[in-house]
């Protein structure tokens, strides 16, 4: 059994992670959306150790690591992931991430292109307007009074449909506890980091071999919008997988499995 491993960082955040897998196979990084743990891999977990050295982590301030600031960047979580590859003597891989992950992902392969082999950026965005902006302050808002608890059942509506979650009752469960797993700190932090956004006009920096991932009915990052970063991005490709809302690897392990497989170095 592999043991969480915890990596200390310069403004005294730790960053809890795991490092499973084959470790003579080519790495994988894989980071997880606002509000979940690495626990949102489970489903994909078995099939990838088989093929991937793999490594996990929760996002500062989520899950098992810990934030100091509730005022972060993209820059300062990408900077964590590079960290953890660091921890595990890993100097390149492949990076998979879900919304946040996907955004943290793009900003490590603006910034730290030689570490990574590829991209597979999920169900994410690369700009914030406005109306988004003022949508995270109210979370924000609604985390404080009571905690966490009361973003469970609206953060689950904005992810799944109403028949996806009365028909998964323990998937909704799981996720309720990943949500609860986040602190207030940890969310307000990653919060800040979203609405500072501005990848727009930086992602056609990337020149790594990218793959974005869209769901069907996903709200928060919907195909429009994942194709025109895609068209952003110099030979990259969006993959719209069907039915999906905001959390991919849930709703469409093996679809997602299937596209992490192709991203793997020297598939053919």
């Amino acid at each position: 059994m592999n043991s969480t491993e915890i990596v200390s960082r310069p403004d005294g955040s730790t960053i809890a992670c795991i490092n499973s897998g084959d470790p003579k196979l080519p790495s994988i990084l894989l980071s997880n959306s606002l509000a979940t743990t690495w626990e949102l891999w489970d489903k994909l977990l078995p099939s990838l150790e088989e093929n991937f050295n793999v490594i996990r982590y929760d996002t500062r301030g989520h899950g098992k690591s810990k934030t100091t600031m509730t005022n972060s960047t993209l820059e300062d979580l990408s900077d964590d992931a590079v960290a953890v590859l660091d921890h595990f003597s890993v100097h390149k891989a492949v990076f998979a991430g879900v919304s946040l992950g996907g955004m943290t992902g793009m900003t490590t392969a603006i910034r730290h292109t030689n570490r990574l082999h590829s991209l597979i950026a999920c169900n994410c965005r690369s700009s914030i307007d406005t109306a988004g902006i003022a949508a995270w302050e109210d979370r924000v808002a609604m985390s404080k009074p009571t905690g966490m608890q009361a973003l469970v059942e609206p953060t689950a509506s904005r992810w799944f449909s109403k028949e996806y979650k009365s028909d998964h009752p323990l998937e909704m469960e799981q996720v309720g506890q990943m949500i609860t797993a986040t602190s207030i700190e940890g969310f307000e932090a990653c919060i800040r980091a979203i609405q500072g956004m501005q990848l727009s006009n930086q992602i056609s920096k990337i020149t790594l071999p990218t793959t974005f991932v869209a769901g069907s009915n996903d709200g928060a990052a919907p195909p429009e919008v994942m194709q025109t970063m895609s068209q952003t991005v110099l030979n990259s490709k969006c993959e719209i997988l069907s039915p999906c809302g905001h959390l991919s690897p849930i709703e469409q392990p093996q679809a997602l499995l299937d596209i992490l497989l192709r991203m793997r170095p020297g598939h053919s």
